[in-house]
């Protein structure tokens, strides 16, 4: 009776209670048993049976759930890990290869007009390889290892000078504005800034063609707000890309409930603007 009631499918089940329920009571009419014997016996053996399935049929249920719920959440896991890398790639390997490539465009077309020396661009462009070969051997091994990454912490607003400072070298003025007494913020919205300001310079050395840029850092009691601004006309034949630059950004501010715009200026130009809150 437990096999059947615990190890069968609806169908049989069904078919074995009813020939069981059935049996016992054509047995106990060929026996001549008295029927209010009979009846409650079968009566209370089909019930046990039918209780028995549903409770086993739950918990079976209920561990078949966690399992997959526990799949789905390494799934989850491991796209967004996949997420935060490729977003990770994005951000820095785009930013460093585009101001190599900018800064050898640049020398190409000095040597094309006057033949000047090359010392200083191609001191720069090392120096931003180097970075770029640093930062993807740093992603690599992360992908690799399975505990804590070990190498150096990831930038903040404190290197906002150092990075103002590599757009330079590629071509691009650019300002530097912090407004209000700095203050610490947590390690993850200090990350983010750096990230977006460092893309937004990037899609300016990309698509504004002869620009300027003013990054402006504004530190409130309870919010910073970062503003990248270009006056640009846009560029003539502008680097392609891949248009996942103001996604990723979005993303960023998204995932710490901040604000975040990006719209070209009625005078020229292109603004991002975030606020994010620091408590």
């Amino acid at each position: 009776m437990y096999a059947l009631a615990v190890w069968t499918f609806r169908r049989g089940f069904t078919v074995g209670l009813v020939v069981l329920a059935g049996g016992g009571l054509a047995a106990g009419t060929v026996a001549h048993t008295d029927p209010n014997l009979t009846v409650p016996y079968v009566a209370v053996t089909s019930l046990a049976m039918l209780l028995l399935r549903r409770i086993v049929g739950d918990r079976d249920r209920r561990a078949a759930l966690a399992e997959w719920e526990r799949d789905v959440a390494a799934r989850e896991a491991v796209l967004a890990e996949r997420t935060r890398i490729a977003r990770e790639l994005h951000d820095v390997i785009a930013h460093n290869v585009s101001m190599m490539v900018v800064q050898a465009g640049a020398e190409r077309r000095v040597l094309d007009t006057s033949g000047g020396s090359t010392r200083d661009v191609l001191a720069a462009i090392e120096r931003t390889g180097r970075s770029a070969l640093t930062e993807m051997r740093r992603l690599v091994g992360m992908l690799r290892q399975d505990g804590a990454d070990p190498l150096s912490p990831q930038p903040g607003l404190a290197e906002l000078p150092v990075l103002i400072a590599q757009v330079r070298e590629a071509g691009l003025r650019v300002d530097l504005q912090v407004e209000g007494e700095p203050v610490a913020v947590p390690a993850g919205i200090g990350l983010s800034a750096y990230r977006i300001v460092q893309e937004a310079l990037t899609n300016t050395i990309k698509h504004a063609g002869e620009a300027s840029a003013t990054v402006r850092v504004r530190y409130q009691p309870d919010v910073l707000e970062i503003e990248v601004a270009d006056d640009g006309p846009g560029a003539a034949d502008p680097a392609p890309g891949g248009g996942h630059g103001l996604a990723g950004m979005r993303e960023r501010v998204a995932l710490y409930g901040g604000r975040f715009s990006a719209e070209p200026e009625p005078d020229g130009g292109f603004t991002v603007r975030i606020l994010l809150p620091v408590q």
